[in-house]
C-alpha cells in the first residue's frame, strides 16, 4: 500500500488516514501490530528512495506474499491510488506490472480494476 501511495512521489494525508482504516478494519491485518505501522511505513519509504526501480522492490513484495494474499496486495493498491482519484499513466504502468510480478491472470486484474472503478464511480443524475 505505501508504494502505490506514494508512486506519485508523496503520500498524501487523505492515502495515510486510507492506509490506516484498511490496516484497522481489514481482517487480512488482524494479526498486524497496528503499533508498529508507522515504523513499517518509514522503514519502506526509506526502500523505495533507496531503489532506484519500482519493478525490483514489486519483485520484493512479491516473493514475501503468500499466494493467498497477492490478490489482496493488488486490490489495496488500487483502493490506495483511489483515494485521490487521480489514477494517471504512471499509476497504470505500475497496477500493470504489479500484477504481472503477483502472476494474477488477465480476468484478475480486470475483474480488480473494474469493481474498484464502480465502487468509486459517480452516478449520472
Amino acid at each position: 500500500m505505501t508504494l502505490s501511495a506514494a508512486i506519485d512521489g508523496a503520500i498524501s494525508k487523505k492515502e495515510l488516514k486510507s492506509i490506516n482504516f484498511f490496516v484497522n478494519t481489514l481482517p487480512v491485518f488482524k494479526n498486524f501490530d497496528k503499533d508498529s505501522l508507522p515504523t513499517k511505513m518509514n522503514d519502506c519509504m526509506q526502500l523505495i528512495e533507496a531503489e532506484e526501480s519500482f519493478e525490483n522492490i514489486l519483485d520484493t513484495i512479491n516473493s514475501n506474499l503468500e499466494k493467498e494474499l497477492k490478490r489482496t496486495a493488488f486490490i489495496l493498491s488500487i483502493e490506495i491510488m483511489m483515494t485521490e482519484m487521480n489514477i494517471d499513466e504512471e499509476a497504470v504502468r505500475f497496477l500493470d506490472i504489479f500484477g504481472n510480478i503477483l502472476e494474477l491472470s488477465e480476468l484478475e486484474k480486470a475483474a480488480s480494476k473494474f469493481l474498484i472503478s464502480a465502487k468509486y464511480s459517480e452516478t449520472n443524475k
